[in-house]
């Protein structure tokens, strides 16, 4: 089933491509300002701006710390065709893996002894 949750969505709800400088309580709303001047009301605020968020400080009081792991994501684009043998292994779905720690999340594909084989003699 593919739902399309922007169908939910009243047009004006979503405020794209702007810069949030500062979010305070007004009358009950989140007044949210933006740096080009533009201020906009809500009820519900949500940033989806990660680990270095302006967001987090009016969330929560932790601070992003580096623990000592790097992350890269990246997309095969039309994996059927250009990396075949790794699209035919996870059935089309997603993989994760670290060499050093040989960790493996992924879709069910992986869980067999033939599939871990298979990708760490890619990876590795």
């Amino acid at each position: 089933m593919n739902l399309d949750c922007w169908q939910f969505v009243k047009p004006g709800t979503v405020v794209w491509g702007s810069h949030f400088v500062a979010l305070s309580e007004e009358n009950g709303a989140w007044k949210i300002e933006f740096k080009d001047g533009t201020f906009a009301a809500a009820d519900l605020v949500i940033a989806a701006n990660g680990a270095n968020s302006k967001m987090r400080p009016y969330v929560m009081p932790i601070q992003p710390f580096y623990a000592g792991i790097t992350m890269v994501e990246g997309a095969v684009y039309d994996s059927e065709k250009t990396s075949p043998g790794i699209h035919k292994l996870l059935n089309g779905g997603k993989i994760f893996a670290m060499v050093a720690g040989i960790t493996l999340e992924s879709t069910a594909a992986l869980h067999t002894p033939e599939a871990i084989a298979y990708l760490l003699d890619i990876v590795g």
